[in-house]
């Protein structure tokens, strides 16, 4: 997690630190939508700008902290009444080391495109990153999944909308098991004015192509609210213990399938061959996809020779149990 120091335009505060996610977690393809927010809680949260049109399939903004987490919340416990979200599962925004594991999908580069961005890849406007070529500046939000999605399957982690992470804003990355600074208020690092703030990443439709880098980080007060800053859910059992805590793989691919959410999917030929990638010193081996009842599956082993079946479609895999250290890199 974080960048190394020869990367291009790198910032203060990504130095690199070594993470182990031993939880498997859920994230949205796309990032929450007006129309997703105004079925879940009713009126948008802020007001509609000419950078922020208004679009049942634009991504909500103008939304605080505290706004972000009542949406989780309201979502959890609608699912859960509905019968589609078990009890001991929970949607909320993603810790700072589950936003960059998702925004990374396995890469290691400045972007999950490489080390470049051109504005043809994310929505940006300015200079692109590191020699890209020159695309479109829209000067604005456009529909989410209007961009490729990055190897995961996940739409706009660089660009269009900032979004928002549960974390307390640090100095220092977090680093080491399951780190979640959510409640860590006391050590959170203040700024110039004595302000303590949240963490946002991602960059937006107004940067250059260089502040979507996958380590870069912003700070943020949580009552404040912009135009330009949104929020992704992500879903994972609230208790503690394996990543999937007892689901079956076609249980937890009908859940997430009947949320009024589009989560990632995987679109490769279905006979393609994927090859091992070391995570860590594991080797994940993507085997060709076979058919179960309801949808094909990945199985997954590592070097302990457990293995995790996972479900393919539709919801792509974030971070599976027992895989560690996503990015993996020395600390810096």
């Amino acid at each position: 997690m974080g960048s190394p120091p020869e990367e291009p335009e790198r910032r203060p505060g990504e130095h690199r630190v070594e993470v182990t996610l031993t939880r498997g977690f859920w994230m949205a393809k796309y990032e929450t939508t007006q129309g997703q927010w105004k079925r879940v809680v009713g009126p948008l949260p802020g007001e509609l700008t000419t950078e922020l049109p208004e679009g049942e399939d634009f991504p909500v903004g103008n939304v605080n902290f505290a706004e972000t987490e009542a949406f989780c919340y309201e979502l959890t416990e609608r699912s859960r009444r509905s019968g589609v979200l078990p009890e001991d599962w929970e949607l909320r925004l993603p810790t700072e080391a589950q936003w960059e594991c998702a925004c990374r999908a396995g890469t290691t580069t400045a972007t999950s495109f490489g080390d470049t961005l051109s504005s043809y890849q994310a929505n940006f406007r300015g200079e692109p990153y590191h020699g890209a070529e020159r695309g479109p500046s829209l000067d604005r939000a456009t529909r989410v999944g209007s961009y490729p999605a990055n190897p995961w399957g996940l739409h706009d982690m660089h660009g269009n909308s900032f979004e928002w992470c549960r974390d307390w804003y640090h100095a220092r990355l977090p680093g080491g098991l399951d780190p979640d600074l959510h409640d860590a208020k006391s050590s959170a690092t203040r700024s110039e004015h004595g302000d303590i703030s949240r963490v946002r990443r991602g960059g937006c439709w107004a940067d250059d192509g260089w502040a979507l880098r996958s380590a870069f980080r912003l700070r943020f007060e949580p009552a404040r609210r912009y135009d330009h800053i949104g929020f992704s859910c992500r879903s994972r059992s609230a208790m503690k213990g394996p990543g999937w805590s007892g689901f079956g793989v076609n249980t937890l691919g009908m859940l997430l399938a009947a949320l009024p959410f589009a989560f990632a999917k995987h679109t490769a030929p279905r006979d393609r061959q994927r090859p091992a990638v070391p995570v860590d010193g594991h080797c994940v081996h993507t085997l060709r996809r076979r058919r179960m009842r309801l949808r094909p599956v990945w199985r997954i082993r590592n070097r302990a020779c457990r293995s995790v079946t996972v479900p393919r479609d539709p919801v792509n895999v974030v971070a599976a149990a027992g895989l560690r250290r996503a990015p993996r890199g020395p600390a810096a």
